[in-house]
């Protein structure tokens, strides 16, 4: 996916500005800023690997499945409602269905290096952790190939509301197929016929007291 052209990002931010709401960067609480996985595979991609000097081969076709869960729990239940007291028109079910697109677009965008389409969804310091493996990846001559086959679960996890600044933790159950790939397209780590199930918490923050209509990742963790 190679986003340059204006008219498409501008649609893609659209899109995201219309699943996700409102949004503010803040500090990451965990050092862990792109651990869903896939940062694994760049460090260790120097050891042996089964599929390594093979070419990469094109994902099977496969049906996406995503289940979407409510997730409003006693645990959740006072700060979400604390949240729709700020912002009337807040959906739980909504949010958690479209958290989980931003959470594909993200995972396509550290994939395929978009960085014009990454940097406004995500935090200064998510964005620099990101970066950095891309970054190294681009030195080295690497490529990474994602493919998400579904979100067979997405939850809320967790809610904090300290003033107007809200944090929503979302734990997504996901399959993912990932190759690491040479200049020359032979396979160092992974393999898209490989299909890896993902646990992971990601955190988004918005200030509901700005006009933003975007939630930004802050925080991953992989469980």
């Amino acid at each position: 996916m190679n986003l340059i052209l204006l008219v498409f990002v501008i649609v893609i931010l659209w899109r995201l500005n219309a699943v996700l709401g409102t949004g503010g960067g803040a500090n990451n609480k965990n050092n862990d800023t792109y651990g869903f996985g896939l940062d694994d595979r760049d460090k260790n991609r120097n050891k042996n690997s089964d599929n390594r000097g093979q070419k990469a081969e094109p994902a099977p076709a496969r049906t996406p499945l995503r289940v979407v869960a409510n997730g409003e729990t006693p645990k959740t239940a006072d700060e979400l409602t604390k949240i729709r007291g700020l912002d009337p028109s807040f959906d739980a079910g909504l949010f958690i269905e479209n958290a989980s697109t931003a959470y594909e677009m993200i995972l396509r965008c550290f994939s395929e290096h978009d960085r014009k389409t990454m940097k406004p969804l995500v935090s200064s310091e998510v964005y620099q952790g990101f970066d950095q493996v891309m970054k190294s990846r681009e030195q080295e001559g690497h490529s990474l190939r994602t493919e998400i086959i579904s979100i067979d679960r997405a939850e809320i996890n967790d809610v904090e509301l300290d003033g107007s600044l809200a944090r929503i933790t979302i734990n997504f159950e996901a399959s993912l197929a990932s190759a690491l790939t040479d200049s020359a397209g032979e396979v160092l780590e992974g393999g898209l016929e490989k299909i890896n199930n993902n646990n992971d918490l990601w955190s988004f923050e918005r200030d509901l007291k700005k006009k933003s209509p975007i939630w930004v990742l802050v925080a991953t963790e992989s469980i």
